[in-house]
């Protein structure tokens, strides 16, 4: 994560991008009744300032060891009110709630996707990371082997690689997770 290009697509800028994005077009609409494209450049510089301030505010409890995105994720699920057949933001909320320590919910929201769109390889993958992070590494190379199967040259293919290898590590089968590293 975070390698930017060096590696290949770095989508963890990328959902943080695009929670941005779908946090200023909600508070736009919210404060302003219009997206944020069609605000005046004073008003949207305000909105700017305001969507800065929330994304970087620090939602680390450190009693429960939980980060939370509050308000941006409630941004996302308000956008996700307006476009709720939307596969590709299901599975961006899932990994978002993976990544705050709710993987539980995190493969709801992936399996969500999936009912919308049931070849989005990208689900399926995260998926198989959200078991990893509940402890059923045994569960996660199907996932990550259904993902190889409907996109095998998708860019993203070596992020899902690198989560089934880290699955045999937990599973202490170092040989079987050389394979996929």
């Amino acid at each position: 994560w975070s390698h930017g290009a060096y590696l290949g697509p770095d989508f963890s800028a990328e959902y943080l991008h695009r929670l941005a994005e779908v946090t200023r077009d909600t508070l736009a609409r919210e404060r302003h009744g219009r997206p944020h494209a069609e605000l005046e450049p004073d008003a949207a510089a305000g909105l700017d300032a305001s969507v800065h301030r929330l994304l970087k505010e620090n939602h680390y409890d450190p009693a429960s060891g939980t980060l939370r995105f509050s308000a941006a994720e409630a941004a996302a699920t308000k956008a996700l009110s307006f476009a709720p057949d939307h596969a590709f933001a299901h599975n961006l909320l899932g990994l978002a709630q993976m990544a705050t320590n709710r993987a539980a919910q995190g493969i709801a929201e992936c399996e969500r996707a999936l009912a919308l769109d049931r070849n989005l390889a990208n689900a399926h993958a995260a998926i198989g990371q959200g078991k990893n992070f509940l402890g059923r590494a045994a569960e996660t190379e199907a996932h990550i082997q259904e993902a190889l199967r409907l996109s095998p040259r998708d860019v993203g293919a070596f992020r899902w690689m690198h989560i089934a290898g880290a699955a045999k590590l937990m599973l202490r089968a170092e040989a079987e997770a050389v394979a996929w590293f």
